[in-house]
């Protein structure tokens, strides 16, 4: 109570200090509390306008007009007033001709009607911003006004032409402030998240990776985590579940420096997927609790209940079917208003599957019922197809054949509604098994419609099964000669099985012991960290130490007549402990710098991997070192992958090898030579004019066309051919980041027009 009204009078005092103050003191004070004191800025604020109104000062009128529309848009949410305010903000800079405050205020005034969805008034005030934004010339702003456009149609799920506007915004962003630069990444993480609804994942990484290169260079934690979850989600996204987890594995390290809960949650969810998709699902499980704990305590059931339901699946697929229920039931004990439907049904779906298993018939029944019912009420057809043929399976298993026949046709019939080839035939074949029993001549035509569809489709495990029925009903009709036929084809079809998920397992076990390395990788990082911290902890303690002693012997001077002999003594043993730390830290400095150059290398090649190449792109090339113009060349070694399938891994490592020796003796020591990814390499040249450029990567190209990085294989020295694009800057203020995608452009087209070509870069090639 005593520090409300300790508030209060503060509050009564400045506004009787600004009582006899001009209203540009008014207006600035204002300012000065819009964050703080909302209320208090907008009483300043009108008072301002009052006295601006009765000096006629226009300019002043104008800026507390722009002021109260923020505070009414911005801090107390009144939309309605925000308006008025910057309608007539916007007339008076219109009137002055002063076009920046003009535009600014247009942008936050269209905004206030896209987020009523009023695009039609929105769009037509961006437009009249947009017009003014160009013929001012400002870039900032163009990009600004473009940006906010895109936002737009980005809310009214226009994807396309939200794409555009980005893109366009992106031509104006060039500058190098931070403002610029915040816009900047900002347009490549919407355009990240564009390509994301337009299932674009290759591009959706591509827009996170360049908008996490700029929040990196900005330094700033919490962006830099959200980029990188957003990088993980898209190589997730395309299935490179080694990329996702190492990325998601960094994100999570930065977010436990920084709070942001829901950030942390969902890559500890993600992280819980990928391990799923490498078939680690103890590990898996892991995560997702952790997640799960954390969705708790921020009081998201959604949430929680998602996770409980991955939680549960992954327990039915290691076969633990009651701790698999336990955690569906997590998801029907919340308030069922908190938990998504389609969640909700998911759980009754799989507690109905497990019963079933359990052969608890009427448990079953009434949890698939339940779920049929969300999935019929919701018009979720595909899951509603599904969950029939489970209610199907158990009137069959209880014996009762009429509803059994009911609800596989209703399957099979939304099965065909969605055109899901897998649900189709996995009713097809209930439905054979059924007629068997009750009509046997139907039986047939629905195991050979099964058997058709999946052989078309490569199912093979239905098409299996479509064979287990039809041996079935040729034992039960005792044509045994039939039944040997279909017999020896389901061996052959087991056996395709077998050899697929043998390859399969082999993938995933390279896949776990590719994310076991990750983890040790992520792990020796982090422990190392602790043990520099720890080294200059301990450090500091001697120092602190070695102090303390000093002023110990200050102060025994004082009091002692031999002090001299004392003192000596101590300096003595402080140069001692000066020379050990000295000698500690250049050990500290050496191994430092062992492990920045293991961070920046490639162990094979020992050329700079895609890390050292950015960081010195943003030490050298992004600062003014007097370089005037450099360009860059991306080379990729052709067919690369069946030199590894012919000749082996050691052989594919001895082209690697090879090539970047090739490639450093065809450019100057101070040249940047880089493994760009697994075949790809980035070359930075730096002062040379395009034609020198071009002859450097034309002789690359042709000294790897003739040289013989594998000897006497089968008696013939194998040729390697490559391909390379080439981007130049016209000055220094064209961005690496930049040149390196217009290179990778290049070097597409050189791919694409036959290999073995060098190709530069030019505007024609901006759209492709």
């Amino acid at each position: 109570m005593n520090i409300e009204v300790q508030a209060q009078e503060n509050t009564t005092t400045l506004l009787l200090k600004t009582n006899n103050a001009s209203e540009q003191q008014r207006l600035q004070e204002a300012k000065a509390l819009r964050f703080n004191q909302p209320n208090t800025s907008v009483k300043l604020a009108n008072e301002a306008l009052e006295l601006a109104k009765n000096n006629n000062n226009k300019l002043l009128i104008a800026q507390s007009h722009s002021l109260l529309a923020r505070l009414f848009s911005k801090q107390l949410k009144t939309p309605s007033k925000a308006r008025h305010h910057f309608y007539h903000a916007i007339m008076l800079y219109s009137e002055m001709d002063k076009k920046s405050n003009q535009i600014s205020d247009s942008i936050e005034y269209a905004n206030l009607f896209f987020k009523e969805k009023d695009f039609d008034t929105g769009h037509k005030i961006i437009d009249e911003a947009l017009s003014a934004a160009l013929l001012h010339g400002k870039n900032i702003l163009i990009g600004k006004t473009l940006s906010s456009k895109g936002r737009a149609l980005y809310d009214n799920k226009d994807y396309v032409k939200a794409e555009d506007k980005y893109l366009d915004a992106l031509r104006y962003l060039e500058a190098q402030n931070l403002e610029t630069k915040m816009l900047k990444a900002g347009a490549y993480h919407q355009l990240g998240q564009i390509n994301k609804r337009l299932q674009k994942h290759k591009n959706t990484a591509k827009f996170h990776k360049l908008a996490l290169t700029i929040y990196q260079s900005l330094g700033d934690p919490k962006m830099i985590a959200r980029a990188i979850k957003n990088v993980a989600s898209a190589e997730f996204k395309k299935q490179n579940y080694l990329e996702a987890l190492d990325y998601a594995m960094r994100g999570i390290n930065l977010l436990k420096d920084i709070d942001e809960p829901t950030e942390q949650a969902e890559l500890l969810t993600l992280i819980g997927l990928t391990y799923r998709n490498l078939n680690r699902y103890e590990t898996a499980i892991e995560h997702l609790i952790e997640a799960q704990t954390i969705y708790k305590k921020l009081g998201n059931l959604g949430k929680v209940a998602d996770n409980s339901n991955q939680i549960g699946l992954l327990y039915t697929r290691l076969e633990k079917h009651l701790q698999a229920y336990d955690f569906y039931k997590v998801s029907l004990a919340l308030p069922k208003n908190q938990v998504p439907v389609k969640t909700l049904a998911s759980s009754y779906r799989e507690i109905a599957f497990i019963e079933l298993e359990l052969k608890h018939y009427d448990v079953a029944l009434d949890m698939a019922n339940k779920a049929y019912k969300v999935y019929k009420k919701n018009n979720n057809q595909s899951k509603q197809s599904i969950t029939a043929r489970i209610i199907g399976e158990v009137y069959h298993q209880k014996r009762n054949a009429s509803k059994a026949l009911t609800f596989y046709q209703e399957s099979l019939s939304l099965a065909e509604q969605t055109n899901s080839q897998l649900d189709h035939v996995k009713a097809l074949n209930k439905l054979g098994e059924l007629y068997i029993d009750i009509d046997i001549v139907k039986a047939e035509p629905m195991f050979i419609e099964a058997l058709n569809i999946s052989e078309t489709a490569s199912m093979l495990p239905e098409k299996a099964a479509a064979y287990r029925g039809l041996i079935k009903l040729e034992q039960h009709t005792e044509n045994y000669k039939k039944a040997l036929k279909y017999s020896q084809q389901l061996t052959d079809t087991t056996e395709q099985i077998y050899q697929i998920r043998e390859q399969q397992r082999l993938v995933v076990e390279k896949a776990k012991l590719d994310s076991h390395i990750i983890e040790a990788e992520l792990v020796t990082l982090k422990e190392q960290a602790n043990y520099d911290k720890l080294t200059l902890e301990k450090n500091n303690n001697r120092i602190e130490i070695a102090q303390q002693k000093n002023m110990i012997a200050e102060l025994e001077l004082i009091k002692k007549n031999y002090a001299t002999l004392l003192l000596a003594a101590l300096l003595f043993l402080c140069v001692c402990a000066a020379f050990y730390f000295y000698r500690t830290l250049g050990l500290s400095r050496k191994h430092n710098s062992v492990l920045d150059y293991q961070a920046t290398h490639d162990p094979l090649t020992e050329c700079l991997n895609r890390r050292g190449l950015f960081n010195i792109i943003e030490r050298e090339l992004n600062t003014a070192n007097g370089c005037e113009k450099y360009a860059v060349i991306l080379a990729d070694i052709d067919h690369f992958k069946g030199v590894n399938d012919t000749f082996g891994h050691d052989a594919g490592d001895d082209v690697l090898c090879g090539f970047v020796n090739l490639i450093k003796s065809c450019v100057r020591d101070n040249d940047i030579v880089a493994r760009f990814g697994g075949e790809e390499f980035c070359i930075v040249l730096t002062d040379l004019d395009q034609d020198r450029v071009e002859h450097i990567a034309e002789n690359m190209r042709f000294k790897t066309e003739n040289a013989h990085f594998i000897k006497n294989v089968n008696g013939a020295n194998p040729t390697i051919t490559c391909s390379f694009g080439v981007s130049l800057g016209k000055n220094s203020s064209d961005l690496p980041n930049e040149l390196i995608s217009r290179a990778d452009k290049a070097l597409y087209k050189a791919k694409e027009n036959g290999r073995n070509k060098v190709v530069v870069w030019s505007s024609d090639l901006a759209s492709k």
